[in-house]
């Protein structure tokens, strides 16, 4: 007999084990749409029921992916929800998912359609849009950031650039140039101006960077393969995408931009890569900065 570790079920043979785990246990199920493909379309179990609900809401849950299988490939809005991009799909290679795509556009849009149209697919369903990350749910505590000055006071810290230190504020989750310091502490520190001389006492040797040099420092930096440590109390975005020598927060931003350079998505999607981002605001504009988490 073989038992399930998460639900202690007893199973006879092993191959019944691992059907048990797929249908019972697993968080996901890859569904193939067309039987001469190997492209893959993925649902994601929910948490709360345990189930699998399709795209169209049609009916409330499934919880043998078998069921879900029947139903996704005979759905229409199955098919739809993979030409603008709410499905992932997995098993995919630059060939196979150019002949997925026509395959799926066959059946939202006819035979006819799909063999005589050149359009690009507006939505790749490779690409996810990113996500937020709060920074204290990354790093629960600050202190376990390596940095060459601890805690100046319970609201701020330093973080070493070069040959400098940029002054960062806990309360506000934001760098403080030098040249804003009095301004920044005087508008949301009140009653703190008390540090701006402990500052000046305690790190007179120290270069502490203007918002201009700073805002050129981290502009630098977009353009570079290299990541940085992650800055202290900024929150974080995860699975940004990067080609070209620039970074795209937003899925839109990218499929614009490669529109303009007159670039097939659906050809250069090995080329970009997936970069977790922190947005550093300035008065000139935002700055993205690639950051490793690891």
């Amino acid at each position: 007999m073989f038992t399930c570790e998460i639900c202690d079920s007893k199973l006879s043979t092993e191959k019944s084990l691992k059907a048990h785990l797929s249908n019972v246990h697993a968080n996901t199920c890859n569904i193939c749409l067309f039987s001469d493909s190997r492209v893959s379309v993925e649902f994601q179990r929910e948490e709360a029921s345990g189930c699998f609900r399709c795209v169209c809401l049609a009916r409330p849950k499934w919880k043998d992916p078998k069921n879900l299988s029947t139903h996704a490939k005979n759905c229409p809005e199955v098919y739809q929800a993979v030409l603008d991009g709410s499905l992932p799909l997995r098993k995919v290679t630059e060939k196979r998912l150019e002949h997925f795509m026509k395959a799926v556009r066959s059946v939202v849009h006819g035979a006819d359609s799909a063999a005589d149209s050149e359009e690009e697919v507006e939505l790749n369903p490779l690409l996810r849009a990113p996500q937020s990350v709060r920074y204290s749910d990354v790093y629960p505590d600050v202190r376990h950031i390596k940095l060459n000055f601890p805690l100046l006071d319970s609201d701020f810290m330093l973080y070493a650039i070069d040959e400098g230190y940029a002054l960062l504020c806990a309360k506000c989750a934001c760098i403080v140039p030098s040249d804003l310091l009095s301004e920044h502490l005087k508008k949301s520190h009140r009653g703190k101006v008390r540090v701006l001389r402990k500052f000046e006492e305690a790190f007179s040797n120290a270069i502490l960077y203007s918002q201009e040099a700073l805002f050129d420092y981290f502009y630098a930096l977009q353009e570079e393969r290299i990541t940085i440590r992650p800055i202290p109390f900024v929150d974080i975005l995860r699975n940004c995408f990067f080609y070209d020598k620039t970074i795209f927060a937003e899925k839109e931003k990218l499929l614009e931009y490669l529109k303009e350079k007159n670039l097939s998505l659906n050809l250069i999607v090995k080329s970009i890569k997936f970069v977790d981002v922190q947005v550093l605001k300035f008065p000139f504009a935002d700055v993205l900065v690639k950051v490793n988490l690891q």
